[in-house]
């Protein structure tokens, strides 16, 4: 049974993702089996987007670079209510599209983004590295075509 009263709406959402340290990125290969793996993301709720930096290779890259559509999940807040059977969480689902980021000056922005959001004190170093590494470094962008928010105060 779905609970309408757990629903939050999408400035709800986008602000979990913006809160979370990461996410799980679920997606399905050419023979139709799930994969689902952990990316740390950052939520660019004013340009309609996601993004994540991966390597470009692997089961995750063979996937990724045919483009498909994906759901994305992420949880801002989980804590067991002792006593009560339940959890208190935040949440947020995202279902759109992926797409490998080849223009530079995006992959740039993108990159700004998440290191800013996961490590600033190594803007300058990212921001040198990234000068020289531009053309090996993946990064793929989420465009959603819904953006879900769930809350539970566990009860």
């Amino acid at each position: 049974m779905r609970r309408k009263d757990k629903e939050r709406d999408a400035a709800f959402a986008w602000q979990v993702l913006r809160d979370s340290a990461y996410s799980v990125l679920a997606m399905t290969d050419e023979e139709g089996a799930p994969y689902c793996v952990p990316v740390n993301h950052i939520a660019d709720p004013e340009h309609n987007a996601v993004y994540f930096h991966c390597a470009g290779a692997g089961r995750k890259w063979t996937i990724l670079e045919k483009e498909p559509p994906v759901c994305l999940t992420a949880v801002s807040r989980a804590e067991l209510v002792p006593g009560e059977l339940t959890t208190a969480y935040d949440s947020a689902v995202v279902h759109g599209q992926a797409t490998v980021v080849r223009d530079s000056a995006e992959k740039l922005y993108a990159l700004k983004l998440l290191v800013q959001a996961l490590d600033p004190v190594s803007m300058e170093r990212a921001v040198m590295c990234a000068d020289k590494t531009m053309e090996r470094t993946m990064i793929v962008k989420i465009t959603p075509r819904e953006v879900t928010g769930k809350q539970s105060h566990g009860d």
